[in-house]
Parts: structure tokens; C-alpha cells; sequence
């Protein structure tokens, strides 16, 4: 699903929009692969997970100064954010985290065992 925008923002244009996104004018949808049902092709699932990295990873966040000079430091920053999200953040649609609900942990860590669990 591609969502197709209106003209970007003209900087001599209208000042208040200046940082709001562009109106969405339409949308192009293709298949590329298996067989899903039109109706429920959506981009909610890669938007939701976009939204939850930009909100817990400074490193993301839009016109922020959190960022990193070295690949290495952002790959760790990323990695740390990804075990602690699903090993110690525990999930309101599940009830547990994912690492619980996969069974890859029997119960929810803390920060300090994650650290713990790295670092052996």
C-alpha cells in the first residue's frame, strides 16, 4: 500500500502548516504476494510500530538532538530497545510480554536482568 500525498509545503505559503504531514489524496494498493483480502490491507501495523519506536527511542524522534555519531552506538541503542520492548514491556492486548507469550521467557524481566542477560 503506497498513500499518496498532496503538494509538499511551500515555504512562502502558510506558516502554520509548516510541520503538519501533507493531506493524503489517495491510496495505490498492489499484492505482492499470497492472496489477502483487499479490504483489510492497511498500513496500521508498520505505522503503530514507527509511532512506538519514535516514542521510546529518542534516536527516532522527530526534529529531536538524540542521536548517535557511531553506526555501532545506534545498532546497540536499537538492539537494547527491541530485547527491553519485548522481554520487560509488558503488553495491555496480552497481558504479558511477547517474549512470555512466545514462551521464550517464563516470566517478565526487569531492566537489571536484561542487563544481567547481556552481559554474560
Amino acid at each position: 500500500m503506497q498513500k499518496l500525498y498532496a503538494m509538499p509545503f511551500d515555504p512562502k505559503g502558510e506558516a502554520a502548516r509548516r510541520y503538519s504531514p501533507p493531506r493524503c489524496t489517495g491510496v495505490k494498493v498492489w499484492i505482492q504476494a499470497g492472496s489477502p483480502r483487499q479490504d483489510r490491507i492497511n498500513t496500521s501495523f508498520v505505522e503503530r510500530s514507527n509511532l512506538t519506536v519514535r516514542h521510546f527511542n529518542k534516536r527516532f524522534a522527530r526534529l529531536g538532538l538524540g542521536w548517535s555519531r557511531k553506526l555501532e552506538n545506534h545498532k546497540n541503542a536499537i538492539s537494547l530497545f527491541v530485547a527491553a520492548y519485548n522481554f520487560c514491556k509488558v503488553h495491555s492486548t496480552l497481558g504479558c510480554t511477547p517474549a512470555v507469550g512466545l514462551k521464550l521467557a517464563t516470566e517478565t524481566w526487569t531492566i537489571e536482568k536484561l542487563i544481567e542477560e547481556v552481559t554474560k
